[in-house]
């Protein structure tokens, strides 16, 4: 068994990150701003030409990672791809019979046929 030396010196554990920052992206072809989680890294590092003491992570949890966001569970999250224009149909709304009392006025929409739906739509 391998016992490591006394005085290496290792980072105290801790719950909540200080090396993140939520930051946003704005996009170039919709008014949306993609979640990044901005990273401080503990020393500046150098790549030809470039330094840098921080880089961008997409962030995944969305709205949710956002202190400041509020979510109604009543009325989900905006429905910012609503007014979007898109070249071909992508979706279309469900025809599923479902209780309005577990929707909100938005119905749910469906894949149109012979279409693949991905994050993008």
């Amino acid at each position: 068994m391998h016992n490591p030396p006394e005085n290496i010196s290792c980072p105290e554990p801790t719950t909540a990150s200080t090396a993140t920052e939520k930051t946003f992206v704005k996009g170039s072809l919709f008014p949306i701003e993609v979640g990044m989680k901005t990273l401080s890294l503990s020393r500046t590092y150098s790549c030809g030409k470039h330094e840098f003491s921080s880089f961008p992570l997409y962030d995944t949890g969305g709205p949710f990672s956002d202190p400041s966001f509020r979510v109604d569970p009543e009325k989900g999250i905006p429905a910012i791809r609503d007014g979007w224009t898109f070249p071909e149909r992508v979706t279309e709304p469900s025809t599923v019979n479902v209780s309005r009392d577990r929707f909100s006025s938005r119905a749910p929409k469906k894949t149109s046929k012979g279409r693949g739906l991905t994050q993008m739509y």
